[in-house]
């Protein structure tokens, strides 16, 4: 029963498409955050939050397996940038992703690195890779959670989504 139990959480903490977090493994990632927060305790991070494009219009054209295949190459150029920080879908088209430490200080290289990988081609999906992305560090002086965080970025990405369009 406890592997079992094992098992079950492994996959409910699991994208089972791309493989990255889950919904709910970024959850409970935040929850520890946030409770570290809460301890005073002295904690650098930020989180890049991605919004894929176009995958709507990618399904209705070329249909819900090439739309799978698109999200799953650009979660791996989520994954390839932030190579030792964890990433998570936490909706549809929906990713974030939490650095610490040496990604930490490296986020605005490896955040230009990010939107240089950015490779819109809408007759060709499997060769796409478009995406809006923002990112936000914690400030003790202005954040309560992480969802304060997770806003800003939020907020960043629709600027950038917004660009990305004109």
């Amino acid at each position: 029963m406890r592997k079992d139990l094992q098992h079950t959480k492994l996959i409910a903490n699991k994208d089972p498409l791309t493989g990255v977090g889950s919904a709910a493994a970024f959850k409970a990632k935040c929850e520890l955050i946030d409770n570290e927060i809460k301890a005073k305790d002295k904690i650098k991070f930020a989180l890049v939050e991605c919004d894929v494009n176009d995958l709507k219009v990618i399904n209705d054209t070329f249909g819900h397996d090439m739309g799978d295949e698109y999200l799953k190459n650009c979660s791996k150029v989520f994954c390839n940038v932030f190579s030792h920080s964890p990433v998570f879908r936490i909706g549809g088209d929906e990713f974030v992703i939490i650095l610490f430490g040496e990604q930490y200080e490296k986020r605005a290289e490896l955040f230009e690195k990010l939107k240089s990988s950015v490779n819109r081609k809408p007759d060709a999906p499997k060769e796409s890779i478009s995406f809006a992305a923002g990112m936000a560090d914690y400030s003790s002086k202005i954040d309560e959670c992480v969802k304060d965080v997770l806003k800003r970025a939020d907020t960043f990405m629709y600027i950038d989504k917004g660009k990305l369009k004109s």
